[in-house]
């Protein structure tokens, strides 16, 4: 028999508690939020908000996701040049508001403050918040969804949940993945079950049930269509490219780097632990509560196989795993520990002291680069240090064309995607005439990207000239990556050519110069540059990292804009 004691906190600590953790949400936010794109989404997103400022139109630029850029209008037109990191910032707190109330009215407010807590620490969510990424747009609607279908009065609440859904559809590709989540939600919510679980499937209950579904799927498909009528073609049409993410099996060979983008995305310590949500229904008190539970944790562990194996795998990903898991994680924790026969207070002291530090220590891994880059965008930086004549120049890539018309006003020709031999030969004929007709030709650093079979390089190469342009510390804005420390890359680099090799690897590494750039406001950013030195059986190679704040960030290096001469 579990004892627990008088002690309960206060509704006013509670208030007091939950206003804290928000402050202090919002003050990492202000300090290390973008106030400019990082991702090629973001700078789509406000091409949108440009376009409505011009014509008053409103127009999509990125399918599937055409609220993330409608979001940003109304927003633009009173806050100006900071509308997308106030957005960016403005949709994350609401969206982590919603999911602390609804975490807090299903569980309990200790497992909805800690969740919340840790949702906003881990890093796939701390780096997509931070770097202006859309999730947390869908996230607001997808959360105030769950939490109006989680109530009972008014009566209209439950059913009316569609619209935020339809909402957090358009938002978003991932939200399609918790269409049967949610209605199986809705129906549950809406159930009286507490006799026997017999009673689900009433002839009440049923009707009840259908009623709130189909009214929310009517209005989620109204409110889709009245914003985007072509989003479902854009969704399908997707999943059809390698390059926006395809499911490749329960068991593909990309399953490894999944699981491995997995645990970099939430740290160590919470991949483990995570999995233990799944006894919680155990623990539940009620029938209601045992299939709520069961719902979460059938939807983590399809989520959780579908994202481990989709071909455009990163670690930010796994931010959606990670909503349907620390509740019930939080809660089995909990249930374990007064299973010692605790005090409530000690149980529940031991769990935000193991929590609040857990949370701290992520803070920690990913403070590096969220310092970095509120000081020096990566991305930015190699356009807005160019001196490119945009009036009579012309650059290539693919990509990376968006931010070259974005920061610089630059005319920008995109090549093929996996060109073939004739596309690639066209391509160079293109670049030709550019040259023809006496304009300067550039290729960005992505230009020999989406070149599967190496047309573009076998074609380009050979045929022209190209002169270095200046360079710029630069990374690659897919990976948004946080890093790792020294040792921990160590361990990757030995892992990871050992699979490559199929023998045994080392990755020694030793310290081998001192770099010392400008951030945006002229104060100094210093850098220890380290070298791997990869040794297997049969293969030696060596890997130079920018290591900044003792955190290796693997995707900085020097990049630079090319220009394209005939020899």
């Amino acid at each position: 028999m579990l004892i627990v004691d008088d002690w309960k906190m206060t509704d006013s600590l509670k208030k007091i508690a939950t206003l804290f953790l928000f402050l202090i949400f919002a003050i990492v936010l202000y300090k290390y939020t973008l106030k400019e794109p990082y991702h090629f989404d973001s700078v789509l997103y406000m091409k949108s908000v440009d376009v409505f400022k011009e014509t008053s139109r409103f127009e999509c630029f990125f399918g599937a996701r055409c609220l993330s850029s409608y979001i940003l209008i109304p927003f633009s037109i009173f806050i100006g040049a900071k509308t997308l990191p106030a957005t960016t910032v403005i949709t994350a707190l609401l969206a982590l508001f919603f999911y602390y109330l609804w975490i807090r009215r299903i569980f309990s407010f200790n497992e909805g403050f800690l969740a919340a807590l840790l949702f906003f620490f881990i890093p796939a969510s701390i780096i997509t918040i931070t770097h202006v990424k859309e999730d947390f747009t869908a996230f607001m609607f997808l959360f105030a969804a769950f939490l109006m279908a989680s109530k009972d009065k008014p009566s209209f609440l439950r059913p009316a949940s569609g619209l935020c859904f339809g909402l957090a559809l358009v938002s978003k590709d991932m939200p399609i993945i918790f269409v049967p989540f949610y209605f199986s939600y809705l129906y549950i919510m809406g159930a009286e079950i507490e006799q026997s679980y017999k009673k689900l499937l009433t002839k009440e209950n049923i009707i009840i049930g259908c009623k709130n579904i189909l009214t929310a799927l009517l209005l989620s498909l109204i409110v889709s269509f009245a914003i985007d009528r072509h989003h479902f073609i854009d969704l399908f049409h997707k999943t059809a490219s390698p390059y926006d993410g395809q499911f490749m099996g329960v068991f593909s060979q990309i399953l490894p780097i999944g699981l491995a983008s997995w645990e970099h995305g939430v740290g160590s310590f919470l991949f483990y632990l995570q999995f233990v949500s799944l006894i919680a229904p155990f623990f539940a008190k009620t029938k209601k509560e045992t299939l709520i539970y069961i719902l979460f944790c059938i939807q983590f562990i399809a989520l959780s196989i579908f994202i481990s194996n989709l071909t455009v795998v990163k670690y930010r990903h796994f931010v959606w795993t990670s909503f349907l898991c620390l509740p019930p994680m939080l809660f089995t924790v909990r249930s374990f520990f007064m299973g010692f026969k605790l005090s409530k207070r000690i149980t529940v002291s031991v769990l935000y002291v193991v929590f609040v530090a857990t949370a701290a220590a992520l803070f920690w891994s990913t403070y590096p680069a969220l310092d970095l880059h509120s000081r020096y965008n990566t991305v930015s930086a190699i356009y807005k240090n160019s001196d490119i004549d945009k009036n009579n120049s012309v650059v290539s890539g693919v990509d990376d064309c968006v931010f070259a018309r974005y920061f610089n006003g630059l005319t920008c020709v995109v090549h093929p995607i996996d060109p073939t031999e004739s596309e690639a030969s066209d391509f160079s004929q293109e670049i030709d005439k550019y040259l023809d007709e006496r304009k300067n030709v550039y290729i960005l650093p992505d230009f020999f990207s989406y070149d599967r079979y190496k047309n573009m390089e076998k074609q380009f190469v050979p045929k022209f000239k190209f002169l270095t342009g200046k360079n710029v510390l630069y990374s690659d804005f897919h990976y948004m990556d946080y890093g790792f420390t020294l040792k921990q890359y160590e361990h990757k680099l030995s892992h990871t050519y050992s699979v490559r090799t199929g023998s045994q690897c080392g990755a020694p590494y030793n310290k081998t110069a001192e770099e010392t750039i400008k951030d945006e406001h002229g104060q100094p950013l210093p850098f220890e540059i380290y070298t791997y030195n990869i040794m297997c059986t049969r293969v030696s190679t060596a890997v130079k990292v920018y290591v900044y704040k003792h955190r290796v960030i693997t995707d900085l290096n020097m990049g630079m804009i090319v220009k394209v001469e005939r020899p």
